[in-house]
């Protein structure tokens, strides 16, 4: 049986059969750790960023209510203004029919 260039870079270091398949297996699970550590990471930043969009968001509405309280103020103002015009040509037109 031949052998292959990986199992010659191994015989060349002295590692041979089992050690063989030890170090394959210690290099997999060091890898897969890394891969879990990077997964973590990447899920708690995301956590993070959303924290943080709902903190600007709750700061962004405290700055802009009394500005939308204002115009709120404004529209019924001017919809009461709105309501007794309409109600005023109401009564004219049952006049003017009458």
């Amino acid at each position: 049986m031949s052998e292959t260039q990986q199992d010659k870079e191994f015989k060349s270091f002295g590692i041979t059969g089992k050690l063989r398949t030890g170090v394959i297996i210690g290099f997999l699970a060091i890898s897969l750790s890394v891969n879990i550590w990077a997964i973590r990471a990447l899920v708690k930043s995301g956590d993070d960023k959303v924290e943080i969009q709902k903190e600007a968001t709750k700061q962004v509405i405290e700055i802009l209510r009394p500005d939308i309280i204002q115009m709120q103020n404004k529209v019924d103002k001017t919809s009461e203004k709105i309501d007794s015009t309409a109600n005023n040509i109401n009564s004219l037109t049952e006049k003017i029919q009458k």
